[in-house]
């Protein structure tokens, strides 16, 4: 039994299905009756949760409006933080093959330097 409820494509697929729907306000919650709290909600979108407490929410999430569109927020953060953690890598990258690249230039011109 794998541990998430739904892989990265089902999700997709039903984020896309519901969409249109949820985001329109097609299932309004003004009172946000049986809804989870903002932090199972952020969990649930950060994947913190296991696959049964997952279960318990999925079909909340797919007939409330609020509740969706929070999820879809929190996901938006997720994306982020992933895109932030790349372009931080991407950077230390460069600093390294650069750092290395000057001094090996140092080491060169230092060599040249005593043959002459």
């Amino acid at each position: 039994m794998r541990d998430q409820a739904l892989t990265r494509r089902e999700e997709v697929r039903w984020i896309k299905a519901y969409q249109r729907v949820l985001l329109e306000g097609g299932f309004p919650n003004p009172d946000r009756a049986g809804c989870p709290g903002h932090e199972t909600l952020r969990a649930l979108a950060f994947r913190k949760l296991g696959s049964e407490q997952v279960r318990d929410w999925i079909e909340h999430l797919s007939t409330c409006t609020p509740c969706f569109r929070e999820y879809i927020e929190f996901r938006k953060q997720v994306a982020r933080r992933r895109r932030a953690a790349y372009v931080g890598m991407a950077a230390a990258v460069i600093v390294v093959v650069l750092s290395i690249g000057w001094w090996r230039w140092l080491c060169v011109a230092k060599t040249r330097s005593h043959e002459n």
